[in-house]
């Protein structure tokens, strides 16, 4: 997205990224990989409630990120550990949801250039 980011604002769009993180771990993340976009928190979940994208997390997982040195308590808002399903919204300036991905599997993500292609139809 941080490549795209200047042609999704050409196109008159924003980037908004909103996660469960804490506002500092949020400020953290937009410094260290230099944003150019917004990193909103969703505070215990409440807008990927509405959207109903919110998963417990399993014992085993938490256990998996335990192992890693991962401790999502430390770093969210969330303290029920649940997780919001990584999702990609495009919404037109009515508050029309124009296009929609959701995905489970948080490794496949919307490529930024299908992004563009739903803005640029959208003009």
């Amino acid at each position: 997205m941080q490549e795209k980011n200047s042609e999704i604002e050409q196109l008159g769009a924003s980037v908004i990224a909103v996660s469960p993180l804490t506002a500092i771990k949020s400020n953290e993340l937009h410094e260290n990989l230099c944003l150019s976009f917004t990193l909103a928190t969703d505070y215990q979940n409440t807008l990927a409630d509405e959207f109903g994208i919110v998963f417990t997390l399993p014992t085993p997982l938490i256990t998996v990120y335990n192992d890693f040195g991962i401790d999502l308590k430390a770093v969210s808002t969330e303290e029920s550990l649940r997780l919001p399903i990584p999702a990609t919204y495009i919404i037109d300036q009515s508050g029309l949801i124009r296009h929609a991905y959701i995905n489970t599997d948080y490794t496949e993500r919307l490529e930024p250039e299908e992004i563009l292609t739903t803005l640029r139809s959208l003009i």
